[in-house]
């Protein structure tokens, strides 16, 4: 019986694929039938989590989550003359179902991918999405998460957003904030650095053509795993959200990361509102987050 209700489910949505309001209505009903759904609309296809209303609704109804942002920044590299991706390898630290990479490795041109996701459920429905559009052969997945330890540690679980778990450094319970963060279930992952990827040769530094951070705050302990990373030319797009990296406790160390290791960079939502894409020297990255302040962020591109 659930069975039959699950593909009734999938034969809905197809032929619901251009009606937005009631695409929209029948992924809130169909929670209490299905935990998760392919998005069949647009170019490509994603498995999603049916308790996921951010991400997962977003993908359900229009195909695509922040599609027009990954087309802003690979507009912004190719204008400041990093392209050419044919031989490269695209990393996505931060993976979620594969909404960045997919599209990336497809549309930019790159080789292949390496996508890294560290939730059990968000990793199950990446799989499923590579599998979708065909990429076994030129995207694997890496069930771990990065940071500046091998070992464990606790992840908080967004109960509606599948896309904001947070990692604890060392199981340390940080602050309450205003997303109720202490409220969240937890689930223990596995942690790995970006070093120890290259030292057993998970990741070739001679193949990478971009690496993609997006980690919830975790940004700061990502990068202070990753001191090969500072060794070569690779342009870095990370995700800038000065409150999670505050509750983090890796707002500074952030800055001082990129600020001893980078040169310049791109603020991308800022070159997206106002219509340039000026460099910044990385000495003006600390007067950044008095821009983006609480549930405000940016993507910005790290060049040296």
């Amino acid at each position: 019986m659930r069975r039959l209700l699950k593909q009734t489910v999938e034969t809905l949505s197809s032929r619901l694929a251009h009606h937005r309001v009631a695409r929209d209505l029948f992924f809130f009903v169909a929670r209490d039938f299905t935990p998760s759904l392919t998005a069949n609309v647009g170019k490509y296809r994603y498995q999603v989590s049916t308790a996921d209303r951010t991400v997962g609704r977003e993908v359900f109804l229009t195909g695509g989550f922040d599609s027009g942002c990954i087309g802003h920044i690979f507009d912004l590299l190719g204008s400041l003359g990093v392209c050419g991706f044919h031989e490269k390898i695209f990393l996505d630290i931060g993976a979620n179902i594969g909404t960045t990479s997919i599209p990336v490795v497809v549309d930019h041109g790159f080789r292949g991918g390496i996508a890294i996701e560290p939730e059990p459920v968000n990793f199950g429905l990446l799989r499923q999405s590579i599998a979708l559009n065909g990429l076994q052969n030129r995207l694997c997945c890496l069930n771990v998460a990065l940071s500046n330890t091998v070992g464990q540690s606790e992840m908080e679980l967004c109960p509606v957003n599948l896309g904001d778990h947070r990692l604890r450094l060392r199981n340390e319970v940080a602050a309450d904030g205003i997303y109720h963060e202490l409220s969240r279930d937890v689930v223990t992952v596995q942690t790995t650095t970006f070093d120890s990827l290259v030292a057993d040769g998970s990741i070739s530094l001679d193949a990478l053509g971009v690496v993609w951070i997006d980690t919830q705050g975790h940004e700061a302990y990502v990068l202070q795993g990753a001191q090969k990373l500072f060794e070569t030319d690779v342009p870095v797009v990370v995700e800038f959200w000065p409150y999670a990296l505050s509750r983090a406790g890796g707002l500074e160390l952030f800055e001082s990361l990129v600020c001893d290791h980078y040169s310049h960079f791109v603020d991308t939502r800022a070159t997206q509102a106002f219509g340039h894409n000026a460099l910044q020297p990385v000495r003006l990255l600390p007067k950044l987050k008095e821009r983006y302040a609480g549930p405000a962020l940016t993507d910005l591109i790290l060049l040296k």
